[in-house]
């Protein structure tokens, strides 16, 4: 009873699949909670009063959302790097722990996680050829958008923190981080 269950390739790839259509049909979710906050902060910086605003159910739906594709995410790439190593692969500079954790370490989580996707694309795609493959556009774009909204994102929050109402960047900021993480 306490061994572990062998899955031939092609459950293990099924199952993947499974996992990486609940984490995008979350990231869905998260979408419209962001896009709908994006929409009211940009009614607000045109002057627009709604005479009713759910912003803390915008808010509140947006953080759970938000937490539970962090962590379908996590569990999809947790298992596709796992799916590397049990498929023979060697040379890999991840482990599924690692290629998870590194999102969560200030600064090394700015490079990181770039290398730990790049490596399971071209490990993935590329066969022999994977180490020393670049990135293909598609990674680069992603990360390039994940780091643009991040830091667009903070910085408005930061402006929120320690401005006035009356600060016109804020809004700017705000939307500008919503943008690129719908991105």
């Amino acid at each position: 009873m306490g061994g572990t269950v062998s899955m031939g390739r092609d459950e293990g790839i099924a199952a993947l699949g499974l996992r990486a259509q609940r984490a995008i049909a979350v990231l869905w979710v998260y979408c419209a909670f962001a896009a709908s906050g994006t929409l009211l902060i940009a009614a607000f910086h045109f002057g627009f009063d709604p005479p009713y605003l759910p912003s803390g159910l915008l808010d509140t739906g947006q953080f759970v959302a938000m937490l539970v594709a962090m962590v379908l995410t996590a569990m999809w790439i947790y298992r596709a790097h796992a799916n590397l190593a049990a498929s023979g692969v060697s040379g890999l500079h991840f482990s599924p722990g690692w290629a998870v954790g590194c999102y969560f370490i200030p600064f090394i989580n700015l490079i990181k996680p770039f290398d730990a996707m790049k490596e399971l694309w071209n490990a993935s795609m590329n066969g022999d050829q994977r180490f020393d493959s670049p990135a293909p556009p598609r990674i680069k774009t992603w990360w390039f958008l994940w780091l643009g909204g991040n830091a667009a994102s903070n910085a408005g929050l930061r402006m929120l923190e320690f401005s006035s109402q009356q600060n016109q960047a804020l809004p700017i900021a705000l939307m500008a981080g919503g943008g690129l993480a719908l991105a």
